[in-house]
C-alpha cells in the first residue's frame, strides 16, 4: 500500500475510532434516576408540574428530595402526591377507574336496547362502559310499546340491568281519585292516565306468580304550582314490593298537570288498579 494512503487511512481510523463503538450517556451530576409503574400501565407521569415520562413502566433522572409526582391516564382519576425521591426510588400507583360497566338482560332475549334514546344493542348486551351516572334503559317490546326502566351506574362497579316480559299483561284502571286543592278531578284523571303504559310494565315485570285478583295501589302525590309532581309515595296496597312501588312512582314524576287556579300545592291520592286478562 502507498505510505501516503496508508497514513490517511490510519489518521481517519484514530480520529472516528470503531465503527462499531456505542456512546454512552453521561448521568447529569447531582441527579438520581427514578421508576414509576401504573396498575393499568401507559399512563404519563408529571413531577413538579412538568413532564417527566411516558407510558408507564418508564423511567428518568431528577434531583433526589420531595416532589409533587401525578400520574394520569385516560379513563382513570389523576393522582396526585408528594413523594421523597432519591437513589433507586420504584413508585408503583394503582389508578382509579372513572367509568363504569352496564349490561343489559331481558326475558324473552333478542330485544332492542335503547340507553339514552341511542340504540346500544340487543339483549343480553353484554357489558359496556359508560362514564357514572343515571341512566335511561328501555327494551322494545315484541309486540309494540316500550319498558323503561331508570338505573346508576358506579365508578368501577359492574351493573346488569334485568328485564323481565311476562305474556299475562294486566288491564288498568283508577279508582275514586281525591283531589285537595284548586284542580278538577278530571283535570287530573286526564293527564295521569299516561303513567298507565308504564305503570302496567311495572306491575307485569315484578308481580312474578299470576295474580287471581285485583291489585290496588293508592299512589299519593303533590301538583305544585307549575303543575309537575312532588313528593310521591304508595299510601297503600294490596301487596309489597319496593321495587314494583318505586317502578310505578318513576312513571308518576314524569307527569305533568295543569297548573292549580290559586297557585298553591295539590294533594292528589290517586288508586291504581290492576285487572288480571
Amino acid at each position: 500500500m502507498n505510505m501516503k494512503v496508508f497514513a490517511a487511512v490510519a489518521m481517519v481510523m484514530l480520529l472516528c475510532g470503531p465503527a462499531t463503538a456505542v456512546e454512552k450517556k453521561v448521568q447529569p451530576k447531582g441527579f438520581v434516576s427514578v421508576e414509576f409503574d401504573s396498575k393499568p400501565e401507559g399512563a404519563a407521569v408529571y413531577v413538579d408540574g412538568e413532564f417527566f415520562c411516558s407510558p408507564t413502566p418508564c423511567s428518568n433522572v431528577l434531583k433526589p428530595g420531595s416532589h409533587k409526582v401525578s400520574m394520569q391516564a385516560e379513563r382513570y382519576r389523576i393522582r396526585i402526591s408528594w413523594i421523597k425521591l432519591g437513589l433507586g426510588s420504584k413508585i408503583k400507583w394503582k389508578l382509579t377507574k372513572v367509568f363504569g360497566w352496564l349490561a343489559v338482560q331481558s326475558d324473552p332475549p333478542g330485544l332492542e336496547v335503547i340507553v339514552d334514546g341511542q340504540r346500544a344493542g340487543i339483549t343480553p348486551m353484554a357489558p359496556e362502559e359508560r362514564q357514572p351516572g343515571l341512566y335511561k334503559v328501555q327494551i322494545k317490546k315484541p309486540a309494540k310499546g316500550v319498558m323503561t326502566k331508570s338505573v346508576m351506574v358506579s365508578s368501577g362497579k359492574k351493573t346488569l340491568l334485568k328485564f323481565r316480559l311476562r305474556n299475562r299483561p294486566a288491564v288498568v284502571k283508577s279508582g275514586r281519585v281525591r283531589v285537595e286543592g284548586a284542580l278538577s278531578v278530571a283535570a287530573v284523571k286526564n293527564r295521569a292516565e299516561n303513567a298507565w303504559p308504564g305503570a302496567r310494565d311495572c306491575y307485569d315485570e315484578y308481580f312474578i306468580n299470576a295474580p287471581k285478583h285485583d291489585d290496588i295501589f293508592d299512589v299519593q302525590f303533590l301538583i305544585n304550582s307549575q303543575g309537575a309532581v312532588k313528593e310521591e309515595n304508595i299510601v297503600a296496597a294490596t301487596f309489597r314490593n319496593q321495587d314494583l312501588e318505586q317502578c310505578i312512582l318513576d312513571y308518576f314524576e314524569e307527569l305533568s298537570f295543569p297548573p292549580p287556579a290559586d297557585g298553591k300545592d295539590c294533594q292528589v291520592v290517586y288508586p291504581l288498579i290492576f285487572t288480571p286478562k
